[in-house]
């Protein structure tokens, strides 16, 4: 039986990108990123929260959150620049709605988007979920 990325000899079609990209990261250590990297992303988390801190405070942000906890029940995850927890889905809505409130977050120029937003608050969510 094959891999993602070493598909069955009968099996021709070539492995899904996801499942290469996945594969790809499960194996990853943290030897395998080179020290400037792991620096980068240092920075780069920390600009996401501080990004998160700043953005929970303007009003369409904290409408959002008055909002949302009218209706979703309380959980075991953190919101970024509050004291109420929310199950995943909601603190990540949350997390990155925050980050992303003023566009004061990273952006990457070739693919233009604003990554930390996405990214920060699925890893969040994902961690502090049970396994």
């Amino acid at each position: 039986m094959g891999s993602a990325l070493h598909p069955d000899a009968a099996n021709s079609e070539p492995p899904p990108v996801t499942s290469q990209l996945c594969e790809w990261i499960s194996s990853t250590t943290l030897d395998d990123i080179p020290p400037s990297v792991i620096e980068r992303a240092k920075h780069l988390i920390l600009d996401g929260i501080a990004c998160g801190l700043v953005g929970a405070r303007v009003p369409w942000s904290k409408a959002a959150f008055d909002a949302i906890s009218q209706f979703e029940p309380a959980g075991n995850h953190a919101i970024i620049g509050y004291k109420e927890r929310f199950g995943p889905i909601t603190a990540a809505l949350l997390n990155g709605t925050f980050i992303q409130a003023c566009e004061l977050d990273d952006y990457h120029s070739i693919a233009p988007l604003h990554s930390l937003s996405v990214v920060l608050p699925a890893l969040f969510a994902a961690s502090a979920s049970p396994a």
